[in-house]
């Protein structure tokens, strides 16, 4: 009986030593499937399809060039403006007209062209006041000048969409450029205007 007994346990046992190498050997397997999985993101990488289409710089050059062709037909607020002399206060009475520049015309054989600059002007009064900062946006301006005399000027204004063309003699024609004009001496406001300003057709 006891040596039934004996044999009997020494099965129980040998299965379930045979269980638990199996069971370690499952476990290990699965843990380096894993570890592979996980250690080597280069079978990942490679195996990715490449990038196709032009390279990016040529894809930006390609912007670049209709950006330009696209400004050509973008607003142009280059001119000269002046005010209507009837109705500017005298503090303002010494400005002739304000000259913008923000492209340059030019006309050979017979052909004309334009070029955009970085914008500039000036304000000109018995003399010319050159701007020392401008920013130009979209139908948007604004400007600060040089201090001559002791005299400077700030402006920030807008040039209103075109409306209807005027026709009857005693209307009153829309301004070209509108905004708040500044006058400064040795650093104080001495004056301001809403001032309307018309642009000069020759």
């Amino acid at each position: 009986m006891k040596i039934y007994q004996i044999a009997g346990g020494a099965f129980v046992f040998a299965c379930a030593l045979l269980i638990g190498i199996t069971t370690v050997a499952g476990t290990r397997s699965i843990l380096s499937t894993v570890s592979a999985a996980v250690t080597k993101p280069s079978v990942v990488t490679k195996e990715q399809a490449p990038l196709s289409g032009p390279p990016p710089t040529r894809r930006f050059e390609e912007f670049e060039l209709s950006k330009e062709k696209e400004y050509v037909n973008e607003f142009d607020p280059t001119g000269i403006y002046s005010m209507d002399n009837e109705k500017v206060p005298n503090a303002f009475a010494d400005i002739q007209f304000i000259d913008i520049t923000t492209r340059e015309y030019r006309s050979e054989n017979g052909k004309f062209t334009n070029t955009p600059v970085i914008p500039n002007g000036s304000i000109h009064t018995t003399k010319e006041i050159r701007f020392t900062k401008i920013a130009v946006g979209e139908r948007e301006i604004a400007f600060e000048t040089e201090t001559v005399n002791g005299i400077s000027y700030k402006f920030v204004g807008q040039f209103p969409r075109s409306s209807e063309a005027v026709t009857c003699e005693s209307c009153e024609y829309p301004a070209d450029l509108r905004g708040r004009l500044i006058k400064i001496k040795n650093g104080k406001v001495i004056a301001e205007l809403d001032a309307d300003f018309y642009l000069h057709n020759c």
